[in-house]
């Protein structure tokens, strides 16, 4: 049976997130999309493995805002909605969360690291800052949808 390799042991290192069990979600945040039509799985799993990336993705892009929210708003109460925004757009874009992607080591243990035309890294920044959202959103699920639990 086809299937996509992901170093999944080293990508929970990377991770570094206490407690972590959702492997299966891992997996899926770490399949580039470009591997999966390359996969050889039935088209009805590719349908369903890409959903399930989009929306984990999708997840974790609303999560980053909502922590960059609560954070910024605890340190800086003055700020208005323009300047909440302002800062969103810097730091949360998809070419720095491709470099923080980059610098845990992400796209070397995702479905993409043995790819044989992969292209340079900092070619791809939509791709590996999707990724790293993807992920963010499995760390959420994997903490019971709480990540503020012990504050």
């Amino acid at each position: 049976m086809p299937t996509i390799m992901i170093k999944l042991e080293e990508a929970k290192h990377a991770i570094a997130f206490p407690d972590f069990h959702s492997d299966e979600l891992l997996k899926i945040a770490l399949t580039d999309p470009c591997t999966i039509n390359e996969s050889g799985l039935p088209h009805s799993q590719q349908v369903t493995l890409n959903r399930d990336y989009c929306r984990l993705a999708f997840l974790g892009d609303m999560l980053i805002d909502a922590i960059l929210a609560d954070f910024l708003y605890g340190i800086r109460h003055e700020l208005t909605y323009e300047d909440f925004d302002d800062y969103r757009q810097n730091l949360v874009d998809r070419t720095s969360l491709a470099d923080f992607a980059i610098a845990l080591g992400l796209p070397e243990v995702s479905s993409s690291w043995n790819r044989k035309n992969r292209k340079p890294l900092e070619d791809k920044p939509d791709v590996w800052g999707e990724m790293f959202e993807a992920v963010v959103g499995v760390l959420f699920l994997d903490a019971d949808r709480n990540f503020w639990q012990g504050r």
